[in-house]
C-alpha cells in the first residue's frame, strides 16, 4: 500500500542533553486509501502537522500513543507529502538521538546510529522492516560542535 518512501530532515540540535527539534517531511505514495496509516514517533511533542497542503488542527487527536495518525480525508492516491513540526528528547541508551557529556574534556556528543527500531525515538517516519528509506539532512548546532554525516548531508558553517 506504501511505496516510494523518502524523507528530508532539519534539525536543531539544542545543548544540555534535554531535547531537540526538528522538521521532517516525508514524501510517499499509496496505492490504495487505508482507513489507517501513521508515521512512528515516541517524541516529546508534535508542533504542526501539515498533509498534502492542508493544515491538521486538532494534533491532539492525531498525535498519541508514539502514533502520529495521518488522516485519511488528507491522504490520495500517488504521491504524497507529510510536513511535521516536532521535539524530541535526547537519550542516553544509545536507542534514538543519543547524548553524552565526557567527563575528561567535559564536551558534549550527539550520535544516532539509527537502528531499524530506533529512528521512531528521534524523528516521525515509517520505522518498520519493509518501508526501508532514503534521507537527506540538514543539521543546525552549536557553533563549537563538528557535524558528520554519512547520508550526503548538507552541513553550514
Amino acid at each position: 500500500m506504501v511505496a516510494n518512501v523518502s524523507y528530508k530532515l532539519a534539525l536543531a540540535l539544542i545543548t544540555g542533553g534535554e531535547s531537540f527539534h526538528g522538521h521532517v517531511i516525508a514524501s510517499f505514495t499509496l496505492n490504495k486509501i487505508p482507513k489507517g496509516l501513521f508515521l512512528d514517533f515516541k517524541g516529546r511533542q508534535v508542533m504542526n502537522i501539515v498533509v498534502n497542503g492542508s493544515s491538521v488542527q486538532e494534533i491532539g487527536d492525531v498525535f498519541k500513543g508514539h502514533r502520529v495518525h495521518l488522516p485519511p480525508s488528507l491522504l490520495k492516491l500517488g504521491g504524497n507529502t507529510v510536513h511535521i513540526d516536532f521535539e524530541a528528547e535526547y537519550v542516553t541508551d544509545c536507542q534514538g538521538m543519543q547524548w553524552f557529556k565526557d567527563e575528561e574534556d567535559k564536551l558534549e556528543y550527539v550520535y544516532t546510529n539509527s537502528e531499524p527500531d530506533h529512528s521512531h525515538l528521534w524523528f516521525p517516519c515509517f520505522d518498520q522492516p519493509d518501508l526501508k528509506a532514503p534521507y537527506s539532512l540538514l543539521v543546525l548546532a552549536p557553533t563549537s560542535w563538528v557535524v558528520v554525516s554519512t547520508t550526503g548531508g548538507i552541513i553550514l558553517d
